[in-house]
């Protein structure tokens, strides 16, 4: 599976469970698909009458079909549990499966914890149109997992300083935009932040602004028919020929052949 564009999931039930010692999920038959992150403790899962033992940093995909009962062991035990079916397109159904295993062993990550900390306060404030931001959120959480089962990519970094100073760098790429500034909002050191977010990141705070800048150019070039001279300039870069070689070394040809790639 290349891509989820056709893949829509429609939340049922979403839960942060603290499962004490005596905890359980009576045994039936499941008709959606049950995606379950495990972040403290053990426990135990029954799947179609075959025992299944979990533990921090496991998580489950159950399936349609199956029969799943679950109990919590001597030992305390912390999940996120989303229920979910797919919306039936003409291209996806139900029936359909995410390319993960029953049991995916991928450890404590961070980032996979805050998305489901977002999923927590989407569901619990219930705001309106909440389904559709959930459902945003849970795909976000496919396509992280995604990144580490199927194509074996680690999780990169997390910290959510680092992800405000993207949010911010997303909103204002337009204006200047100086490490010194940016620290400030984090109430950071500028070299720590830029430390912080080359190992987050894996490019520099500079070349994230870059390829910010020049993807906003492009739109401007492509759809609006600016030329290359305006759009640079609307997008935060206060020289041309500055905007030229960054564009260069990103994409490996001129701007001036945007229209000849896109």
């Amino acid at each position: 599976m290349d891509n989820l564009n056709d893949y829509i999931p429609e939340i049922g039930y979403f839960t942060y469970r603290k499962c004490f010692p005596g905890w359980e999920i009576e045994k039936s038959l499941i008709d959606f698909h049950d995606l379950s992150y495990v972040v403290a403790g053990q426990g135990y899962y029954y799947i179609n009458g075959r025992e299944l033992p979990v533990k921090a940093g496991d998580a489950l995909y159950i399936t349609p079909g199956n029969t799943r009962e679950a109990k919590s062991s001597d030992d305390f035990m912390e999940l996120f549990a989303v229920n979910f079916k797919f919306l039936d397109n003409g291209v996806v159904s139900n029936a359909d499966l995410l390319p993960f295993e029953l049991k995916n062993e991928i450890g404590t990550q961070p980032r996979l914890i805050y998305l489901f900390k977002q999923l927590t306060r989407i569901w619990i404030e219930k705001n309106a149109y909440y389904t559709v931001e959930a459902r945003a959120v849970t795909m976000r959480i496919i396509c992280e997992m995604m990144r580490i089962v199927q194509k074996k990519v680690p999780f990169a970094a997390f910290d959510p300083r680092v992800e405000i100073i993207k949010d911010y760098i997303n909103e204002h790429y337009d204006t200047r935009l100086t490490l010194k500034e940016l620290a400030r909002i984090v109430d950071l050191n500028g070299v720590y932040l830029g430390t912080l977010f080359k190992k987050t990141e894996g490019v520099t705070i500079n070349a994230y602004i870059n390829k910010i800048r020049v993807t906003h150019a492009i739109d401007i070039i492509l759809i609006e028919k600016a030329n290359i001279t305006e759009a640079a300039y609307r997008c935060g870069f206060s020289d041309a020929f500055y905007f030229c070689r960054v564009f260069k070394k990103q994409y490996g040809y001129p701007p001036s052949e945007i229209g000849k790639h896109w």
